[in-house]
């Protein structure tokens, strides 16, 4: 788990110094002349493909799924030229019945809703987050509820945007440990990524996050997740704004005690409406709340 504090650590070191040099609103968030729009953003639905597996100690396959499903995601932002806010969401179900093998290694459903402010400055835009999230326990059967509050900020180069956030999230589990403790994600974590605007018709997006806690399973059991993907924009020949989505996502959760671990790959394809920004970027919101935490609380209760 040293390592996941020095990730943390020098994470949170990169965050600061990006925010201390940040000085205008990100690309892909910028508010546009009020007589123009009032408001910038973008809807988006798509389906997903995932695998699942889990892993022993020994390194060994425990189990693994291969399941579809479908998403949704949305994000406005308005503002002016002092002060920046903002609210998004995300949400995604996948089918279980029928899953190659252990039902519960993925969540049936995840869920967040953000909201955001902070300041737009000269060259970027430095401001607070916080969100609330659902995920179900791992019998499918409760619905589990999580927060997340923190800073974010981004540095705008150009035709790049580089972005980060420093949060702690409470994304417990149904279960406590011996010591009343709450079993789960319970901890901090960062993120950390850019965007790139390659033309008004395609943008890319990568990003990596780690998170920690302290009784992930049980107080002598911490663990964590780490979070990595890539999603492009691509907009189509439409009269009105289109833009076709594709995006893989990695996520990789693990005890350090037992040595449990689990991956999960997923792949999406969509389509997003941007309102305000209508090229590719103004779909890749750089800011957008993460589900991570809330998917960690879930690996939590699985492992």
């Amino acid at each position: 788990m040293a390592m996941f504090a020095r990730l943390l650590v020098a994470g949170t070191a990169c965050l600061i110094v990006g925010a201390a040099h940040a000085a205008d609103a990100p690309t892909a968030v910028e508010p546009v002349a009020a007589e123009e729009y009032s408001w910038i953003g973008a809807m988006e639905v798509g389906g997903l493909g995932r695998y699942a597996a889990e892993y022993d100690g020994d390194g060994d396959l425990d189990y693994d799924d291969l399941v579809g499903g479908a998403y949704a995601s949305f994000s406005a932002w308005g503002g002016s030229e002092a002060l920046m806010f903002g609210v998004d969401g995300y949400l995604e179900a996948v089918v279980l019945e029928g899953a190659s093998a252990n039902d519960d290694l993925t969540p049936a459903y995840v869920g967040a809703l953000g909201a955001h402010v902070g300041a737009a400055l000269d060259n970027g835009y430095f401001g607070a987050f916080g969100a609330v999230g659902v995920y179900p326990d791992d019998d499918v059967e409760d619905v589990l509820a999580g927060y997340a509050i923190g800073i974010e900020g981004t540095v705008d180069a150009g035709d790049a945007t580089v972005f980060g956030k420093l949060g702690y999230a409470l994304a417990g589990s149904d279960e406590y440990n011996g010591d009343d403790e709450l079993e789960g994600m319970v901890g901090p974590f960062i993120e950390a990524g850019a965007l790139y605007a390659v033309s008004d018709e395609l943008a890319i997006m990568l990003s990596a996050g780690l998170g920690y806690s302290a009784n992930f399973d049980n107080t002598d059991d911490p663990g964590g997740y780490a979070v990595w993907g890539a999603k492009l924009a691509y907009a189509l020949p439409t009269d009105t704004p289109l833009n076709m989505t594709a995006a893989y996502e990695g996520f990789y959760s693990m005890t350090q005690l037992d040595n449990d671990d689990a991956f999960e790959h997923s792949v999406k394809v969509g389509l997003s409406v941007p309102f305000g920004n209508e090229s590719a970027a103004g779909s890749l919101n750089p800011l957008a709340t993460s589900v991570a935490p809330f998917r960690g609380g879930y690996a939590s209760d699985a492992l």
